[in-house]
């Protein structure tokens, strides 16, 4: 006789087990109108540093990848982000450059064999 998998025992035991949300689950909403999309797009492009994607998603409770939906980091805001990864970058020594080229190399090999 097989023994029941415990991962696989029923939802309200494993419920039990599960460890607390990082964050509370937030109902979605999927009521915004072309007024809020505006308004968002308004915002982020105002001051792309106040209205990060994540303050917008907040305040018109959505989510962040709807927020960059409709309404893409402006260009300042990009290459701001962009020298920022490069500062860090520039202060890696050589084994972390080293090992970061080797995984890139893993990925393109990953991504040939699909």
């Amino acid at each position: 006789h097989a023994h029941a998998n415990p991962y696989l025992s029923s939802s309200e035991s494993s419920r039990a087990r599960l460890p607390p949300p990082v964050k509370e689950p937030r109902e979605k909403q999927y009521n915004l109108g072309p007024e809020q999309i505006r308004e968002i797009r308004a915002l982020r492009s105002s001051d792309p540093f106040a209205w990060t994607k994540k303050k917008l998603a907040e305040k018109f409770g959505c989510t962040e990848f709807f927020v960059s939906m409709c309404s893409p980091a402006p260009k300042e805001r990009l290459d701001w982000a962009r020298r920022k990864e490069e500062a860090v970058k520039s202060q890696w020594g050589r084994k972390r450059r080293g090992a970061r080229e080797e995984r890139e190399k893993r990925k393109v090999l990953l991504q040939r064999d699909l």
